[in-house]
């Protein structure tokens, strides 16, 4: 048995080695960042509630026709308003003022409604129409990707239909991401953690710790737990 749990926990350190350290590093700088800062919630403005009154939503819907409605919001774009439909088929984009049924967000619209939600917004310095998912967005599609002149790398992402800042990314979210993909060993989607990989390295860390208690049990001697007399 002592030359079986030594083959073991040889072989298991050795397969276990670098990941033992990424496990260790990428724990480590999880926890000294604040997810309030990596959320970029300290860069969130603060704006004043959008409401209309019920009778005007009413009549702004029976401009808009039949409409399986099974929510309202409203959204606010600048100087301007946007009535946002909840419907099985999705959201539908009403005009605030009128009720008249609009298309899509445009990227001028998703920069306005990008910045208007960033305190001391700097300048856009790009708008990117998206129709699939990034690494570093998993948001709902499609979506516009604003792009700040920000010191902290700051990208805000709007969805096209909903008229909703959808997610904020920043450096830090992105460093923050790349650990936790080492973290739990999913190089693809990163938020997988019962990925087959995390699996195998999990279950051979446990054999690794139980081949070492093996170990210990085997290399301990009594005179370890007892100090030894000095001699004279």
């Amino acid at each position: 048995m002592h030359k079986w749990f030594s083959r073991l926990h040889k072989w298991g350190g050795l397969l276990l080695a670098v990941q033992f350290l990424f496990w260790t590093l990428s724990g480590a700088v999880m926890s000294w960042l604040q997810l309030e800062t990596v959320r970029s919630e300290h860069r969130l403005a603060a704006l004043p509630p959008a409401s209309l009154p019920a009778a005007r939503m009413a009549d702004l819907l029976a401009v808009a026709g039949p409409l399986d409605v099974r929510g309202l919001r409203l959204a606010r774009l600048g100087d301007a308003a946007l009535l946002v439909a909840e419907t099985p088929d999705g959201p539908r984009l009403l005009d605030g003022t009128n009720g008249t049924p609009r298309g899509p967000l445009g990227a001028d619209e998703a920069a306005t409604l990008a910045r208007q939600h960033v305190k001391d917004a700097p300048p856009v310095r790009a708008v990117r129409a998206l129709d699939h998912n990034p690494v570093t967005y998993r948001g709902p599609m499609p979506a516009y990707q604003v792009v700040f002149d920000d010191p902290e790398g700051l990208v805000v992402y709007v969805s096209k239909d909903s008229a909703r800042v959808t997610a904020r990314r920043s450096d830090l979210w992105r460093l923050f991401d790349f650990v936790w993909m080492l973290h739990i060993m999913d190089y693809d989607q990163r938020e997988n953690i019962n990925n087959p990989l995390l699996m195998l390295f999990a279950a051979t860390a446990v054999l690794f710790v139980i081949t070492g208690v093996g170990l210990l049990f085997y290399r301990l001697r009594r005179r370890d737990f007892f100090l030894r007399p000095r001699r004279g």
